[in-house]
């Protein structure tokens, strides 16, 4: 602690000890010593930490951390969260999870065949009080939004582990920790599928003939005269047809003029 910062905190002492408040041995008071309250670092198995891309488009957090109280006293941990450099704020912690029958608790992310045994997740357990020399060891697992694309597949990236205390003081670390994202699906390729030579057979035109048809056979007189006759019969039966319609409309125009 520096100097200055050490008389300030002799100068607020003093004020609460001149004003009846007890207080507790200088030896024992937090912010004396120049070691921090809490030791917040990554876990013994950081090699798991990573935030995992999901088959539903989320990401899951998986951090490995460690927290000791390092003086005396006590720090009731009343709150945590999680911080990203990215704008995100629907990061929540997994739920407990509770199944029927003798099978084993285990955590998991929705969707994913992952589990983590609830004996390691530190989820449910992590609320509470530390006194000196206590730890909290295991995994943190929560659920975030998909991070800004410029961060890729492997980038480290740099989280910030928060925990509130009984005095609302926030006790807070950075974490390094890498992004794992999904191999890209490849498009699906809106093609025909490709038919057998022999599915539709080819049609066959015939050949164009270049021999001139047969000349029409010329009839003979006989033929000639039946026809003529046949010609005139049809003539003379429309002439006498044309000329009755003509006769019935001059008897009637006759009729209406005498009228």
């Amino acid at each position: 602690m520096g100097k200055q910062k050490l008389q300030h905190h002799l100068a607020l002492w003093a004020d609460l000890e001149l004003a009846g408040i007890p207080l507790a041995p200088v030896q024992n008071r937090s912010g004396f010593d120049a070691e921090p309250p809490l030791t917040i670092t990554l876990g013994r198995d950081h090699s798991c930490a990573r935030i995992k891309e999901l088959k539903n488009g989320s990401f899951g957090y998986i951090l490995p951390v460690f927290v000791r109280r390092n003086l005396p006293g006590e720090t009731i941990i009343r709150d945590v969260w999680i911080q990203t450099s990215w704008f995100d704020n629907c990061i929540e912690w997994i739920d407990y999870p509770r199944f029927p029958g003798s099978h084993p608790d285990c955590y998991f992310f929705a969707g994913d065949t992952e589990r983590f045994s609830s004996e390691t997740v530190l989820n449910h357990q992590f609320l509470g009080t530390l006194s000196k020399g206590n730890i909290r060891e295991g995994l943190l697992l929560a659920n975030g939004l998909r991070p800004p694309d410029e961060y890729k597949h492997n980038d480290a990236v740099t989280i910030i582990l928060n925990i509130l205390d009984q005095w609302d003081a926030l006790h807070s670390a950075e974490l390094q920790i890498k992004i794992k994202r999904l191999p890209k699906r490849r498009m699906a390729v809106n093609s025909r599928p490709r038919r057998s030579l022999l599915a539709r057979p080819d049609i066959i035109v015939p050949p164009r003939s270049y021999i001139a048809p047969p000349a029409p056979k010329e009839m003979s007189q006989k033929e000639l005269g039946a026809n003529l006759r046949r010609f005139q019969k049809i003539m003379r039966g429309l002439s006498a047809k044309h000329k009755h319609t003509n006769r019935q409309a001059g008897s009637k125009a006759h009729q209406h003029v005498r009228q």
